[in-house]
């Protein structure tokens, strides 16, 4: 059970299997009911706050049905995947959080109220298999963790408050719900997620970034093909995790002081806050609107008209000019403005006031990091600026300009290794004419200055943003 519907209807799912004597009769002959849920793939079908109330909620209903079935005597196995990094499950605390996270100790009451045995398994995907479990030492250590939380005493989770005050857990997760949903059909963070930041990241694994579909035609790209890792990595890339903090604001708003008494006294919504506070803590919406500025053809034009880099005004008003027209720039200065507005609330009811930041205190490495791509990307576009104005499609200097607004460079680099090749070998066809000529066969050819004045630039600058994406998204705590 990963996606939304999966979810949401799982409990009912799970309910009517088992009330199938042929089903009943096989699971109680099999001595084992197992369930699925995933921490990656919900959380980005749905926001990962919700996603982990949908989990937990599944959890609880499984316990039910179990006991509704009279299928006491069975055991649970309730196996969920979670990994490192902000979206995916991985608990910004300690490795009891973590777990506690990922199954808490109010769905485990739910087992153990009702007499029911249970396992909980749980997948240490993505940097998580060799940062938890590198070393012999370490890993003997991180099971110790494991097993010590497993045997603690779950009896008093029912007095939590965020379960006693259902009515305004519902309210909280309903909100969350329905503003993630309002974002992934934002057209904007789609186009962020679809156009822009695919190319920003450097592959790796066997796996396509994107699922695959069935059947043909061209469809409209959707948030949810994105595969867990890239969707939470190019979110991380733009400083903007909003698949964890988007929403909190408005639902911290809802009663703000409940949310408050809450926030002291319920250890469930403090740890669920936690990852909030951690996403939080990571957002940067002067990068994402940097970014913006970047594909503003008046940036460009203010640039060439400044005075200041006479000799790069030409190439400016080149770089202007391949950008008029193009909705990139308001595209993200709208998806700013939209996550700034949750931003603001939730930094007041979620963030303590005494470290609560602004965009000017917040940690240099990341904005200097930024600022490095940013020149780097910049340079990319001068330096395409000075391509022939005219040649084939796709490498003309004005379609090169284009292909690189939308971070499409290795294709961009493909191409023009292609067409404007350092060298190439003389034509020998001549000498297998059965007239001779006295005339010298003309010698190689090639585009040597195209080649190492731009071409490989371009490969050199595209090393870069790699590496810094890398940097990137270690400050999120993704590794490998």
């Amino acid at each position: 059970f990963e996606t939304r519907e999966a979810l949401d209807n799982g409990g009912r799912i799970i309910s009517k299997m088992l009330s199938l004597k042929p089903y009943a009769d096989y699971v109680k002959r099999r001595g084992i009911f197992a369930i699925q849920t995933g921490f990656s793939d919900a959380g980005r079908f749905m926001g990962q706050i919700p996603a982990t109330l949908s989990v937990e909620r599944l959890q609880s209903h499984c316990a039910s049905a179990l006991a509704e079935a009279g299928l006491t005597d069975v055991t649970a196995v309730v196996f969920n995947t979670h990994g490192e990094s902000m979206g995916r499950g991985g608990h910004p605390g300690d490795l009891s959080d973590r777990l506690d996270y990922v199954m808490s100790p109010w769905a485990r009451q739910q087992f153990e109220k009702r007499g029911l045995g249970y396992c909980h398994e749980t997948s240490f995907q993505g940097g998580d298999g060799f940062l938890w479990f590198k070393t012999d030492r370490l890993s003997v250590a991180c099971l110790s963790s494991i097993l010590l939380n497993r045997y603690t005493d779950v009896s008093t989770s029912e007095t939590d408050g965020f379960y006693k005050e259902r009515d305004y857990s519902w309210d909280v997760f309903r909100t969350l719900s329905i503003l993630q949903d309002h974002l992934y059909e934002d057209p904007n963070y789609v186009h962020l997620l679809g156009a822009f930041g695919q190319s920003l990241l450097v592959p790796t694994g066997s796996r396509a970034v994107k699922r695959g579909e069935g059947g043909a035609g061209p469809r409209t790209f959707n948030p949810r093909q994105l595969r867990a890792i890239p969707h939470n990595a190019i979110l991380q890339q733009f400083g903007i995790p909003a698949n964890i903090f988007y929403g909190m604001g408005r639902a911290s708003t809802i009663d703000k002081d409940k949310f408050a008494v809450l926030l002291d006294t319920s250890p469930r919504l403090r740890l669920i806050l936690d990852l909030v506070r951690a996403a939080l803590e990571r957002s940067h919406m002067s990068v994402l609107l940097a970014y913006g500025h970047l594909l503003d053809p008046g940036f460009w034009v203010s640039r060439a008209l400044s005075g200041a880099e006479p000799n790069l005004a030409a190439r400016s008003l080149t770089v202007a000019e391949s950008l008029s027209g193009q909705p990139w720039k308001s595209h993200i200065s709208d998806l700013g403005n939209r996550l700034r507005l949750d931003y603001f609330d939730a930094l007041e009811s979620v963030t303590d006031s005494s470290t609560a930041h602004s965009d000017d205190e917040q940690e240099p490495c990341l904005r200097i990091l930024h600022a490095l791509r940013l020149a780097i990307i910049m340079k990319m576009l001068l330096i395409a600026s000075e391509l022939p104005e005219f040649s084939d499609e796709g490498t003309s200097r004005h379609d090169v300009l284009q292909r690189l607004q939308l971070f499409q460079v290795h294709g961009v680099i493909a191409d023009l290794r292609a067409r404007f090749p350092k060298s190439r070998p003389a034509l020998d066809w001549p000498k297998d004419l059965l007239e001779s000529s006295d005339l010298v066969s003309g010698e190689g050819g090639g585009f040597p200055h195209i080649a190492e004045t731009i071409v490989e630039p371009l490969e050199k600058a595209v090393k870069l943003v790699h590496q810094i994406s890398i940097a990137v998204t270690h400050s999120y705590d993704a590794f490998g």
